[in-house]
């Protein structure tokens, strides 16, 4: 599921709030999910921003500092001095921030590829279980195309039997009307001669 900017925004200001660092995989897990690229493109415009926020606070001038430049303009050099020091200390200070978000984001990278390789090592056990399925059932499919070739080879076998059966049978059966007519032809014969010894005998 796609999630826009303001979401992860909103999930890393929660867990900001609560006192804890809003890693990639935090707010992927809060959301229930998403794309790591798109979640960490997010976070790092989320911090960058956050840094934007603090350095702007930080930045105002105090009003002491202000009363000074208006009462008096000999103290404007040592304020100068003062305030490039401070601006020296905030960049020392930006500098271990990102030192500290270079950091994070190493950290969030190692566990973004934790993750993944663990996703990848499930879905490779996945695809070999499917690829010794497949195995399987190709090996079924060649025992089944074997039954089937013996069993239409039976079938062709059984269809010439029949036919030589059937051509046997009509060869009886001209030879039983064979028969038949020359026991009638012997019985008219038969027939015949005992009238014959009937008439001698009277």
């Amino acid at each position: 599921m796609a999630y826009t900017l303001e979401q992860i925004y909103a999930v890393a200001d929660a867990i900001a709030e609560r006192g804890e660092n809003p890693t990639i995989n935090k707010v992927r897990q809060e959301l229930g999910g998403g794309s790591y690229t798109t979640i960490s493109d997010a976070m790092r415009h989320w911090r960058a921003k956050q840094k934007e926020e603090q350095a702007l606070a930080e930045t105002k001038l105090p009003e002491s500092l202000q009363d000074r430049l208006h009462k008096a303009g000999a103290e404007l050099w040592q304020t100068a001095v003062n305030e490039a020091e401070r601006r020296l200390a905030e960049r020392h200070k930006e500098f271990e921030a990102q030192k500290e978000e270079l950091n994070s984001q190493l950290a969030d990278a190692h566990e973004a590829i934790q993750s993944l390789e663990q996703e990848y090592a499930q879905a490779k056990t996945r695809i070999e279980e499917l690829e010794e399925k497949l195995l399987d059932r190709d090996r079924e499919t060649e025992q089944l195309n074997l039954q089937l070739q013996q069993c239409q080879q039976e079938r062709a076998e059984a269809q010439t039997l029949q036919k030589a059966s059937e051509q046997e049978i009509a060869y009886l059966r001209d030879d039983l009307n064979n028969a038949k007519q020359t026991i009638a032809r012997y019985e008219d014969r038969f027939e015949n001669l005992l009238q014959r010894f009937e008439q001698g005998d009277s």
